[in-house]
């Protein structure tokens, strides 16, 4: 089966785009282990610094998925908003990159581990105590 170039390009595109978030995600994962957010102790400088990575990553990680698939919609469309499109991608970035950045440097939780031997949980029971033997 041969595609098209316009198919090709389309899933190029999209390759690239998802290989450059993959990158993203695992640099925000090491920067977020490399500033020791898990921490009590983390200071709100650190916390500030992994906001301000994670919003401008984010944001360049989808500016150019906006670039990339922008060229290939204005082949199809020829008078396609390219300007609006990346817009619209950068401002999309900036504020799930905030929100992604707060909600990773906050508190973590109570930091338990989780109990993986425990039967009630393998089967998805409601409570351990309904599915335990008797």
């Amino acid at each position: 089966m041969r595609i098209s170039d316009l198919a090709r390009r389309w899933i190029v595109a999209n390759f690239v785009a998802m290989v450059a978030t993959a990158v993203v995600g695992l640099l925000g994962f090491g920067l977020h282990n490399l500033l020791d957010l898990d921490s009590a102790d983390a200071v709100l400088s650190a916390k500030i610094c992994y906001v301000a990575a994670e919003t401008i990553m984010t944001a360049a990680c989808l500016a150019v998925y906006a670039q990339l698939t922008g060229a290939v919609l204005r082949q199809i469309v020829p008078a396609f908003p390219w300007r609006s499109w990346l817009a619209i991608h950068l401002v999309i970035g900036l504020v799930a990159g905030a929100a992604t950045g707060v909600a990773a440097a906050g508190p973590g939780g109570d930091s338990e581990p989780i109990d993986w031997d425990d039967t009630g949980f393998l089967v998805l029971c409601p409570s351990a105590a309904q599915c335990s033997e008797p």
